[in-house]
């Protein structure tokens, strides 16, 4: 497995989009972790990202939030970039569940309860869901389910000073930008 991590504090989305996948094209990966501080949290970042990169089966995953932390440092203002290459080794399925604030526990069962791909159970799992979902139900169903590692967690901006404090966190899913969800990127 290659490695790659970038960040930026370039304001305007869609040239840090550009910035970050400029800096991680010689990886070619296959996945991108993408954080983000709330303001990138535009189409724009990931329109970007995928141009520079110029991969349309690339995943992306992640979320927006307080903050980004880097190898090069920590940023209230920022966007940082993970990028994962496994040569084909590694086979990853990205699944995500919208508007998971209403029945939950049935969505979780219809969406999450398929993450067996060609008889293979997952080997890891990487787990972004933002503030605004039932966080017990979640926990409770994958305690009962899950038979692999699951790492990750809920995105929020807890900056108690900011005015929108815990209302503005987005998860980042291919070329989309949900919120009130779960997204789940499976490795085998």
């Amino acid at each position: 497995m290659r490695a790659q991590s970038s960040s930026t504090e370039l304001f305007d989305p869609y040239r840090a989009g550009c910035a970050l996948g400029s800096e991680l094209a010689a990886l070619a990966p296959e996945v991108v972790f993408l954080y983000s501080s709330t303001h990138y949290a535009a189409p724009a970042l990931l329109e970007g990202l995928y141009e520079a990169l110029g991969n349309d089966d690339l995943i992306v995953i992640g979320n927006s939030g307080g903050g980004v932390y880097e190898t090069s440092g920590v940023t209230d203002q920022g966007v940082a970039a993970l990028g994962l290459n496994s040569d084909g080794k590694v086979c990853w399925r990205l699944t995500a569940i919208e508007n998971a604030g209403e029945d939950l526990g049935s969505k979780l069962e219809q969406q999450f309860g398929t993450l067996e791909h060609e008889g293979q159970t997952p080997s890891i799992a990487y787990l972004a869901a933002d503030f605004r979902v039932d966080a017990h139900t979640l926990e409770s169903y994958m305690h009962q389910n899950f038979l692999f590692p699951v790492i990750g967690g809920l995105a929020a901006d807890d900056r108690l000073s900011h005015p929108l404090s815990q209302r503005s966190s987005y998860l980042y899913c291919n070329r989309q930008i949900i919120d009130k969800a779960v997204a789940i990127l499976a490795a085998y």
